[in-house]
């Protein structure tokens, strides 16, 4: 199962790049974007000063702005309601997965290997792409992964536990709120893009802030009180890992669904001329064109929209395939009294309530619960 999972992954991480890299350059995307990085401005056309080191390093400004610039696409103002609504799909389904791979690089069975060296995976997988790199860097963990079927295997040091889901929300959640919501402005435009810029490499920012929360806890009676209370790594003690990753998922398909309707129906209401109104389909939502169709974008907007698109569907199909490859690992160790028709409907309404990355996270919850 593990091989033929990593195969998928690797199958994936081609698909990936096929959507990605290489859609990107035929249907334009990359044109409209070097254009506007070169007139020096956002993508709907305000005048842009560049903030990053000042022209003293010309290849990490035009990395940096380029970045920042990409991230405006989905988050410069409500002029392309559809690109805001898959721009936060995009961040809160990617969220999740790295949740996920964060957990399962602390487990027992991961610590003093490969898999528990996350920061060089992570630079590739932020730098270049998340349906290309968490595709590749799954499908090693799948081939290289010592299995993960005993209790003992799944152990993790209480501190970490506790510190996954603060380190999220502060180093992720709440940054990205206040740079990518539109209309949430930090100080003035240019000074919000700069730190937009420097904050690609997110998956650090997170690791720092985990960093500082486990060296304060453990000069603190806190470590005493979370050893005392999670000897043994428990349901409860992963549960608000595993809530925070599945709200984020619920929340990442749902409230696009929710206000997509909801625009419509007022539009409908009040019988004013729709803006976008073709746009706020579910179908342009969650639907891009095929990567191997002649299809053409319009404009930044619309091109950055498939993109994002292809990237947090196929990251998160990669994702949940590894994380079923390692529930049925240890179903086959346990060999549960349930059947597998159970389980399959499970997963069916964790795809229906949290896309692939509910499916992630359910699956990844079923195995705690067979093993621990």
């Amino acid at each position: 199962m593990q091989l033929i999972a990593a195969i998928f992954c690797i199958l994936l991480a081609v698909i990936g790049f096929k959507s990605l890299h290489l859609f990107a350059t035929s249907n334009g995307l990359l044109g409209h974007l070097e254009r506007i990085i070169t007139n020096k401005s956002t993508p709907a056309g305000r005048p842009l000063r560049n903030l990053t080191t000042g022209g003293r390093f010309p290849r990490i400004d035009l990395q940096l702005n380029a970045v920042a610039t990409f991230l405006l696409l989905s988050c410069e103002d409500y002029s392309e309601p559809d690109v805001n609504l898959v721009g936060f799909w995009f961040d809160l389904s990617w969220g999740p997965s790295w949740i996920l791979i964060v957990l399962e690089s602390f487990r027992e069975y991961s610590q003093s290997r490969l898999m528990s060296w996350i920061a060089i995976p992570g630079l590739f997988i932020f730098n270049q792409s998340h349906a290309v790199f968490t595709s590749l860097y799954l499908a090693i963990r799948l081939l290289v992964a010592v299995p993960a079927t005993t209790e003992e295997s799944l152990m993790i040091d209480a501190i970490h536990v506790h510190a996954i889901p603060w380190s999220f929300l502060l180093g992720y959640i709440l940054p990205i709120s206040l740079m990518a919501l539109p209309g949430v402005s930090i100080y003035n435009f240019n000074t919000q893009h700069m730190l937009a810029s420097f904050y690609q490499q997110w998956h650090l920012y997170i690791s720092m802030v985990h960093i500082l929360l486990v060296t304060l806890w453990t000069h603190t009676e806190t470590i005493g009180r979370l050893e005392d209370g999670d000897l043994k790594t428990s349901l409860s003690t992963v549960k608000p890992v595993y809530a925070l990753a599945f709200a984020m998922s619920v929340i990442s398909v749902w409230i696009p669904i929710l206000v997509s309707f909801a625009i419509r129906t007022l539009q409908r209401i009040r019988k004013a001329r729709p803006f976008n109104h073709k746009n706020l389909q579910l179908s342009s939502i969650f639907i891009p064109p095929s990567p191997w169709s002649n299809a053409k974008c319009k404009n930044a907007f619309e091109g950055g929209k498939w993109l994002l698109q292809w990237d947090g569907i196929v990251g998160g199909l990669s994702t949940a395939v590894w994380a079923v490859a390692l529930y049925a690992e240890a179903r086959s160790a346990v060999e549960p009294q349930e059947g597998l028709g159970s389980f399959c409907t499970r997963l069916m309404w964790y795809m229906v309530l949290g896309g692939p990355i509910g499916v992630a996270t359910g699956a990844l919850w079923e195995r705690d619960m067979l093993l621990l």
